[in-house]
């Protein structure tokens, strides 16, 4: 692994507890920013949480349910989705 995406996934780490979590990419035109990027990318698995099958997931049935029960409807449907999957390199992304 080239030592810029070394230095661009240490910076991704280190946002994790910033409210923003943004870090910039700056350098000359034809510097390898865009080669950079994409092998960072290259590694992270999308996974995509679709709205219907969370809501079908949580409601589980319309009936009433603890705090407790939903929460752990919600920690199974992610972990169901994500099974198999390197956890540290799984983003979930939002769908239809």
């Amino acid at each position: 692994m080239h030592s810029q995406t070394q230095n661009i996934l240490q910076a991704l780490n280190e946002t994790e507890c910033l409210y923003h979590r943004l870090v910039l990419l700056v350098g000359e035109t034809r510097s390898g920013k865009t080669t950079v990027l994409q092998e960072v990318l290259s590694g992270l698995v999308k996974v995509s949480i679709k709205f219907a099958d969370l809501q079908k997931t949580i409601a589980n049935g319309g009936g009433p349910a603890t705090p407790d029960e939903l929460k752990k409807r919600f920690v199974d449907y992610i972990d169901n989705l994500t099974r198999g999957k390197d956890q540290a390199k799984v983003r979930m992304v939002f769908g239809s």
